[in-house]
Protein backbone atom coordinates (compact mmCIF):
# COMPACT_ATOMS: atom_id res chain seq x y z
CA UNK A 1 0.00 0.00 0.00
CA UNK A 2 2.96 2.59 -1.27
CA UNK A 3 0.75 5.96 -1.68
CA UNK A 4 4.09 7.61 -2.09
CA UNK A 5 6.00 5.67 -4.55
CA UNK A 6 3.45 6.38 -7.37
CA UNK A 7 2.83 10.06 -6.80
CA UNK A 8 6.92 9.91 -7.03
CA UNK A 9 6.95 7.92 -10.29
CA UNK A 10 4.49 10.15 -11.55
CA UNK A 11 6.49 13.24 -11.43
CA UNK A 12 9.62 11.96 -12.06
CA UNK A 13 7.93 10.73 -15.41
CA UNK A 14 7.02 13.88 -16.43
CA UNK A 15 7.92 15.25 -19.73
CA UNK A 16 10.51 18.15 -18.82
CA UNK A 17 9.09 20.57 -20.45
CA UNK A 18 6.18 20.46 -17.40
CA UNK A 19 9.00 20.33 -15.41
CA UNK A 20 10.41 24.06 -17.01
CA UNK A 21 7.02 25.49 -16.70
CA UNK A 22 6.18 25.10 -13.98
CA UNK A 23 9.80 26.12 -12.46
CA UNK A 24 9.88 29.10 -14.97
CA UNK A 25 6.28 30.11 -13.87
CA UNK A 26 7.72 30.00 -9.80
CA UNK A 27 10.76 31.38 -10.67
CA UNK A 28 8.44 34.73 -12.28
CA UNK A 29 6.24 34.61 -9.03
CA UNK A 30 8.75 34.38 -6.20
CA UNK A 31 10.41 37.50 -8.24
CA UNK A 32 6.80 39.19 -7.67
CA UNK A 33 4.64 37.88 -4.79
CA UNK A 34 5.45 34.24 -4.09
CA UNK A 35 6.63 33.21 -0.84
CA UNK A 36 7.57 29.77 -2.93
CA UNK A 37 10.81 30.00 -3.76
CA UNK A 38 11.64 27.24 -7.51
CA UNK A 39 14.84 26.17 -5.94
CA UNK A 40 13.63 22.80 -4.67
CA UNK A 41 11.93 21.77 -8.42
CA UNK A 42 15.34 23.25 -10.12
CA UNK A 43 17.16 20.65 -8.23
CA UNK A 44 14.52 18.08 -8.74
CA UNK A 45 14.53 18.86 -12.29
CA UNK A 46 18.28 18.99 -12.70
CA UNK A 47 18.65 15.56 -11.04
CA UNK A 48 16.32 13.37 -13.39
CA UNK A 49 17.13 16.11 -16.66
CA UNK A 50 20.62 16.31 -15.94
CA UNK A 51 21.60 16.86 -19.85
CA UNK A 52 18.79 19.92 -19.36
CA UNK A 53 21.10 21.86 -16.98
CA UNK A 54 21.98 24.90 -19.09
CA UNK A 55 18.54 25.71 -20.59
CA UNK A 56 16.87 25.23 -17.30
CA UNK A 57 19.55 27.68 -15.69
CA UNK A 58 19.12 30.07 -18.49
CA UNK A 59 15.04 30.07 -18.49
CA UNK A 60 15.13 30.35 -14.67
CA UNK A 61 17.42 33.40 -14.74
CA UNK A 62 15.41 34.99 -17.27
CA UNK A 63 12.23 34.64 -15.41
CA UNK A 64 13.20 35.61 -12.30
CA UNK A 65 14.30 38.77 -14.36
CA UNK A 66 11.14 39.33 -15.57
CA UNK A 67 9.06 39.31 -12.73
CA UNK A 68 11.71 41.52 -11.22
CA UNK A 69 10.93 43.94 -13.89
CA UNK A 70 7.13 43.41 -13.57
CA UNK A 71 7.74 44.46 -9.41
CA UNK A 72 9.71 47.44 -10.51
CA UNK A 73 7.24 49.09 -12.90
CA UNK A 74 4.36 47.83 -10.81
CA UNK A 75 5.98 49.79 -7.57
CA UNK A 76 6.48 52.60 -10.35
CA UNK A 77 2.97 52.89 -11.01
CA UNK A 78 2.24 52.62 -7.40
CA UNK A 79 4.08 55.78 -6.13
CA UNK A 80 2.59 57.61 -9.41
CA UNK A 81 -1.28 56.41 -8.39
CA UNK A 82 -0.94 56.64 -5.03
CA UNK A 83 1.98 59.16 -3.90
CA UNK A 84 -0.02 61.33 -1.38
CA UNK A 85 -1.13 57.93 0.92
CA UNK A 86 2.33 57.00 0.75
CA UNK A 87 3.66 60.16 1.96
CA UNK A 88 0.88 60.32 4.43
CA UNK A 89 2.41 56.98 6.11
CA UNK A 90 6.31 58.39 4.80
CA UNK A 91 7.02 61.82 4.67
CA UNK A 92 8.50 63.23 1.59
CA UNK A 93 11.94 64.77 3.04
CA UNK A 94 12.47 60.83 4.60
CA UNK A 95 11.23 59.42 1.24
CA UNK A 96 14.02 61.42 -0.45
CA UNK A 97 16.61 60.74 2.08
CA UNK A 98 15.90 57.20 1.64
CA UNK A 99 15.92 57.54 -2.04
CA UNK A 100 19.53 59.18 -2.04
CA UNK A 101 20.63 56.26 0.08
CA UNK A 102 19.19 53.75 -2.02
CA UNK A 103 20.68 55.46 -5.04
CA UNK A 104 23.79 55.02 -3.95
CA UNK A 105 23.86 51.25 -2.21
CA UNK A 106 21.38 49.66 -4.25
CA UNK A 107 23.39 47.74 -6.58
CA UNK A 108 24.84 46.02 -3.75
CA UNK A 109 21.55 44.85 -2.11
CA UNK A 110 20.20 43.79 -5.41
CA UNK A 111 23.12 42.12 -5.94
CA UNK A 112 23.10 40.37 -2.73
CA UNK A 113 19.49 39.50 -2.45
CA UNK A 114 19.19 38.10 -6.24
CA UNK A 115 22.16 35.07 -4.57
CA UNK A 116 21.19 34.91 -1.04
CA UNK A 117 17.61 34.57 0.61
CA UNK A 118 17.18 37.75 1.39
CA UNK A 119 13.79 38.35 -0.70
CA UNK A 120 14.89 39.92 -3.94
CA UNK A 121 10.96 40.76 -4.44
CA UNK A 122 11.15 42.89 -2.07
CA UNK A 123 14.37 44.57 -3.48
CA UNK A 124 12.93 44.63 -6.64
CA UNK A 125 9.90 46.55 -5.31
CA UNK A 126 12.23 49.21 -3.62
CA UNK A 127 14.08 49.75 -6.88
CA UNK A 128 10.85 50.47 -9.31
CA UNK A 129 9.66 52.58 -5.83
CA UNK A 130 13.10 54.50 -5.53
CA UNK A 131 13.22 55.23 -9.35
CA UNK A 132 17.18 53.38 -9.26
CA UNK A 133 18.61 53.20 -12.56
CA UNK A 134 16.75 50.36 -14.85
CA UNK A 135 20.11 49.21 -16.70
CA UNK A 136 21.93 48.98 -13.03
CA UNK A 137 18.92 47.12 -11.57
CA UNK A 138 19.33 44.91 -14.68
CA UNK A 139 22.53 43.77 -14.75
CA UNK A 140 23.20 43.20 -11.23
CA UNK A 141 19.75 41.10 -11.01
CA UNK A 142 21.17 39.41 -14.28
CA UNK A 143 24.12 38.41 -12.48
CA UNK A 144 22.92 38.00 -9.24
CA UNK A 145 20.70 35.01 -10.29
CA UNK A 146 23.02 33.68 -12.89
CA UNK A 147 25.31 33.41 -9.86
CA UNK A 148 22.58 31.70 -7.46
CA UNK A 149 20.65 29.19 -10.11
CA UNK A 150 24.01 28.26 -11.54
CA UNK A 151 25.26 27.18 -8.46
CA UNK A 152 22.02 25.49 -7.87
CA UNK A 153 22.09 23.85 -10.75
CA UNK A 154 25.79 22.74 -11.14
CA UNK A 155 25.68 21.37 -7.56
CA UNK A 156 22.54 19.50 -8.26
CA UNK A 157 24.23 18.33 -11.29
CA UNK A 158 27.53 16.72 -9.42
CA UNK A 159 25.42 15.30 -7.04
CA UNK A 160 22.52 14.32 -8.64
CA UNK A 161 22.79 10.60 -8.15
CA UNK A 162 23.59 11.08 -4.19
CA UNK A 163 19.86 13.62 -4.42
CA UNK A 164 18.26 10.96 -6.20
CA UNK A 165 19.53 8.39 -3.53
CA UNK A 166 18.31 10.56 -0.31
CA UNK A 167 14.81 10.84 -2.08
CA UNK A 168 13.98 7.41 -2.76
CA UNK A 169 15.61 5.89 0.56
CA UNK A 170 13.17 8.86 2.42
CA UNK A 171 10.05 7.81 0.36
CA UNK A 172 10.85 4.46 1.05
CA UNK A 173 11.38 5.19 5.16
CA UNK A 174 8.01 7.25 4.62
CA UNK A 175 6.27 4.30 3.71
CA UNK A 176 6.84 2.26 6.71
CA UNK A 177 5.97 5.50 9.16
CA UNK A 178 3.25 5.28 7.50
CA UNK A 179 2.50 1.78 8.22
CA UNK A 180 3.28 1.97 11.74
CA UNK A 181 0.97 4.65 12.33
CA UNK A 182 -1.90 2.80 10.38
CA UNK A 183 -0.72 -0.11 13.13
CA UNK A 184 -0.68 1.95 15.83
CA UNK A 185 -4.58 3.65 15.45
CA UNK A 186 -5.76 0.08 14.75
CA UNK A 187 -4.37 -1.25 18.12
CA UNK A 188 -5.38 1.96 19.29
CA UNK A 189 -9.45 1.77 18.07
CA UNK A 190 -8.92 -2.20 19.41
CA UNK A 191 -8.12 -0.96 22.77
CA UNK A 192 -10.91 1.45 22.82
CA UNK A 193 -13.37 -1.40 21.64
CA UNK A 194 -12.21 -3.52 24.38
CA UNK A 195 -12.29 -0.86 27.48
CA UNK A 196 -15.86 0.14 25.77
CA UNK A 197 -16.99 -3.52 26.28
CA UNK A 198 -15.71 -4.52 29.81
CA UNK A 199 -17.32 -0.91 30.89
CA UNK A 200 -20.57 -2.06 29.38
CA UNK A 201 -20.71 -5.47 31.19
CA UNK A 202 -19.61 -3.79 34.31
CA UNK A 203 -22.69 -1.53 34.74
Amino acid sequence: MDYLNPIYEWLINLPFYYWIISICFLSLMDSIISPVPPDPLIILSITYFPENIILTIILVTLSSYIGGLISYFLAIKIHQNYKNLINYFVSEEKFKKTNIIFNEKGGILILISSITFIPYKVTAWLSGLMRFKLTTFSIYTLIGRSIRYGAIGILSYIFGDRIRYILETTIKISDYIAYALIALVIIYFIFWLLIKKININLK
